[in-house]
């Protein structure tokens, strides 16, 4: 199930409190339309009643793709130390969450993600049917190969993208206002999945899938040569 909770807002145009809605858990075969939602960012979007000023709220939020079996769970701030509480004690806090148990099977997909840009890029790769483990990897990937060309450059955050056609590519924020892109290549992906597939297969029930995720996979299999 689905769960919200109502919450005072104070607005901060006209400065007056009202009633927004907000989901502690969204399951989208119960409420389908907050797929959307969610991905366009109205979810997080509150609209005062007395002066239609347009907030954006940044809640924690569990997002359950259930008929895929996938779970994120979005905690703003740092997502290791949200891992830390949540590792351990996922069945039962989730199933507070959603009101009822769950029994998860190895190939269920829990994440949990710490900024709305994370969030967003889980659900593109998602979207897209890709791995988001293979995608860290071609990020980790990319971000080396660039700076072994430019070594003063710094890669602030790199980011999977889909442009409104459905192109793929990565997005990269160098810092400064400054960005870049690099493209998506599928024979890239392939190659990392092929390559590092025996070591995936047992770290199914990793919760942050990230960038330092990436360099610690990476390590760990050059270690093993």
């Amino acid at each position: 199930m689905s769960k919200t909770h109502v919450a005072k807002i104070k607005c901060p145009k006209c400065g007056r409190k009202n009633k927004a809605l907000l989901w502690d858990s969204i399951n989208t075969v119960i409420n389908p339309e907050m797929k959307e939602k969610v991905r366009t960012g109205e979810a997080f979007v509150w609209i005062c009643p007395e002066c239609g000023y347009h907030a954006s709220l940044n809640y924690a939020m569990l997002y359950h793709q259930m008929e895929d079996e996938v779970m994120i769970y979005y905690v703003p701030g740092n997502p290791k130390e949200a891992a830390e509480m949540v590792k351990g004690f996922f069945h039962d806090d989730i199933a507070e969450k959603i009101g009822r148990k769950l029994s998860f099977n190895k190939n269920y997909q829990k994440r949990v993600v710490g900024t709305m840009n994370q969030l967003q890029e889980k659900l593109m790769i998602l979207d897209a049917g890709l791995d988001d483990r293979i995608i860290e990897l071609m990020k980790l990937f990319i971000t080396v190969q660039l700076q072994e060309k430019e070594p003063d450059l710094r890669v602030e955050e790199c980011l999977f993208e889909r442009t409104e056609d459905g192109a793929r590519r990565f997005v990269l924020n160098l810092g400064e206002g400054r960005w870049g892109e690099s493209d998506y290549i599928q024979d890239i992906y392939d190659r990392l999945a092929e390559e590092f597939r025996s070591i995936l297969s047992g770290r199914y029930d990793d919760i942050v899938v990230d960038s330092d995720w990436a360099l610690g996979v990476w390590r760990d299999k050059n270690s093993k040569r």
